[in-house]
């Protein structure tokens, strides 16, 4: 099925138009050549229904059938919504498989591939579909109800569509549901459960407004391809009607299947070329990040070690920051959703994000084009944490403010305190610094620093703690004005607590400046201070995070 063009579908299954077209779609001219060729596309029917179509599937064993069997097959009725239930007798029960009801012994041997279920009794409650839980959970997917899809990520952690459901509108009068499943996925299924494609399918061809019956002289043709078998049934000049079956091997070899489970592309895996600081012969060149390009420490071949860094622009990482729903940024590590793992990155001196070939050749290829464009010469050599961590194997005495920081909110934040809190589970994740120049990146920074930081604090607990301390509390104080005065109770002198809440309304105030209203000239000079002062937005972030960090410290210790 064409799940981006549906008029190859349309003109099968609705009245045409035009009345030159009206008498081959009367005949179902077209009808099997269609339901054949649409099983060589990437995504093919389980499920169609209007006024003149329906097909529905099951999977069934993957064996030789008799033509006994075939006659069984034919004898086919019900439809999806038939699911698991009880049957009873006076004295015993037990589960009946929802094939059962076909009124086929050979589709009661197989499963179902989809239901539609309904609940009675509940007004307003629309009928859905759900996918056979063996396929669900094998091909681990997912219902999405914003797509109306059942999907899994990708290599990239995108989502991807597997089975996919349409509402197709025919005409003014009638719709065409539909329910289809990326092939190659079905396969895999099929392929490990050694079943074949069942798919029934019962076509009709009239003219609504003249149709009375399927009254008169009848003309029968005997359907029997290398996949579809059944009787097409002409009674002109009413129209016509086909019922039958397709039994489809849609499997693939078994080795296939192993080696696409265990995650062994049969495609060589393709990897960029970077330019790199291949230190092992004391020279800047060209390299690829393939494994077999690269020597170990163990073995010389001449080639560049696995741990030569490649240096990239600082930007190729605002796509990742920007996105903390599929991507979790920390400060050394980079993971995608149930996709890849990016080990180990760090930035130098010069603000340059440096990636060890070993760990970069390990994301997908589309992944490391990303990298790529970002790609440029070392200005200087990797971090001295990252030599430190990563060559002489210790600890580094460079530790990262943000790291302390997030720690200190992490342990906050377990301690089920009624005054802080996070807002959300990802709160910390969405604390970075900005590494470039971009006013847009640190303006975006900004924001979610006052998001997790000061939108953390909870006015009414701390209201209440005020009272407490018989603190001066007035309805129009702010959040951080009541901090302070609690601070003053607890026996702070004023310019002391004023002092250690100055950051969060220094904070604040930048964030409703520059990022949560319009932006104007008053933004614009607070920019270029936070650069004059500290030479870069990184550099203006890493002093807001000290004072931060120093000035939580105290909270945390003064505010039970």
């Amino acid at each position: 099925m064409n799940l981006y063009n549906f008029e190859k579908i349309k003109s099968i299954t609705s009245l045409p138009t035009e009345e030159e077209s009206k008498e081959d779609w009367l005949l179902l001219k077209g009808l099997i050549s269609f339901l054949e060729g649409e099983l060589d596309d990437d995504y093919i029917l389980l499920y169609a229904s209007s006024t003149h179509s329906f097909l529905q599937t099951a999977l069934i064993p993957n064996i030789e059938y008799t033509e006994e069997e075939m006659r069984d097959l034919l004898r086919w009725s019900g439809g999806i919504d038939s699911s698991w239930s009880f049957s009873c007798s006076d004295t015993k029960c037990n589960v009946e498989n929802p094939n059962s009801s076909f009124g086929s012994k050979v589709i009661a041997t197989g499963e179902p591939t989809l239901h539609l279920r309904s609940f009675e009794g509940i007004k307003n409650y629309e009928s859905y579909f759900e996918i056979n839980q063996k396929i669900a959970q094998v091909l681990e997917l997912h219902y999405i109800h914003d797509k109306r899809s059942w999907c899994k990520l990708d290599e990239i952690g995108d989502l991807d569509e597997v089975i996919v459901t349409n509402e197709i509108q025919l005409n003014h009068k009638d719709k065409l549901k539909t329910v289809a499943i990326r092939k190659e996925e079905l396969s895999k299924y099929v392929t490990a459960t050694d079943q074949l494609l069942l798919r029934m399918t019962d076509f009709s061809a009239y003219v609504p407004s003249r149709f009375n019956g399927w009254n008169g002289e009848r003309q029968i043709e005997k359907i029997n391809t290398a996949v579809t078998f059944g009787e097409l049934t002409i009674i002109l000049p009413i129209g016509s009607f086909f019922r039958g079956i397709q039994l489809v091997d849609i499997s693939m070899f078994m080795d296939k299947l192993v080696k696409t489970v265990w995650g062994y592309d049969e495609k060589e895996k393709e990897y960029v070329d970077l330019i790199i600081n291949d230190f092992k012969h004391n020279k800047i060149c060209t390299h690829s990040c393939n494994p077999n390009e690269l020597d170990s420490y163990f073995e010389d071949t001449g080639k560049p070690f696995a741990t030569s860094p490649a240096f990239f622009d600082s930007e190729v990482l605002r796509k990742y920051k920007s996105d903390s729903e599929k991507f979790t940024v920390k400060s050394r590590s980079i993971e995608c959703r149930g996709a890849w793992y990016l080990r180990s990155y760090d930035i130098n001196d010069a603000g340059q994000v440096s990636i060890y070939l070993c760990d970069l050749s390990k994301l997908p290829f589309r992944e490391q084009l990303h990298w790529k464009q970002y790609n440029v010469e070392p200005k200087t050599s990797i971090s001295k944490r990252a030599f430190e961590n990563d060559f002489l194997g210790k600890f580094s005495d460079e530790e990262d403010v943000l790291e302390k920081l997030k720690r200190l909110l992490s342990k906050m934040n377990d301690s089920n305190l009624d005054w802080w809190k996070l807002k959300t589970s990802k709160g910390l994740t969405k604390l970075h610094y900005p590494y470039t120049d971009s006013k847009d990146e640190w303006a975006d920074e900004l924001l979610n620093f006052d998001q997790v930081i000061v939108e953390g604090f909870d006015k009414k607990s701390l209201k209440a703690k005020a009272t407490e301390l018989s603190a001066h509390v007035e309805n129009k104080l702010g959040t951080l004005k009541i901090i302070e005065n609690i601070l003053i109770a607890k026996g702070f002198e004023i310019e002391d607590a004023h002092s250690l809440m100055s950051v969060f309304h220094e904070v604040h105030n930048l964030r409703n400046k520059v990022k949560g209203h319009v932006s104007g000239s008053e933004a614009e000079d607070l920019r270029k201070k936070a650069l004059r002062d500290h030479g870069s937005y990184n550099n203006h972030f890493k002093q807001l995070f000290e004072k931060v960090l120093e000035s939580l410290e105290v909270l945390f210790d003064e505010i039970k």
